[in-house]
């Protein structure tokens, strides 16, 4: 097996610190309002953080769906970058159910 071979291509090379970086900022907004599930700011900042970390991922997941296709040299290089993106749905789904649990009992939606 060729070096270039298991060298990403250059286009695919932020899509693993963004997905941890993802997970990192989540788990950091998730703990912090579960020790504070009063605040409500945190529950804004939590979906506005959903929103955005959504929308960037599913950017890089268009990118390294293309990549895999221009590249089939290194498809599993850029499929272990596909899957560790898409580890981050279910992690995202388990956060979001937990808080929605508790926010509705918690923070109070004066409107």
């Amino acid at each position: 097996m060729d070096v270039q071979q298991l060298q990403p291509p250059q286009e695919a090379k932020y899509a693993t610190p963004l997905a941890l970086v993802s997970f990192g900022i989540g788990t950091l907004l998730f703990v912090l309002f579960q020790c504070n599930p009063d605040s409500f700011d945190l529950l804004t900042y939590g979906l506005l953080f959903v929103i955005l970390a959504a929308f960037v991922n599913l950017l890089m997941l268009v990118n390294l769906l293309f990549l895999l296709f221009i590249y089939p040299e290194q498809r599993e290089v850029i499929a272990i970058k596909l899957l560790l993106l898409l580890s981050n749905i279910p992690v995202t789904f388990v956060y979001f159910s937990f808080v929605a649990k508790t926010a509705t009992f918690t923070v109070p939606l004066n409107f």
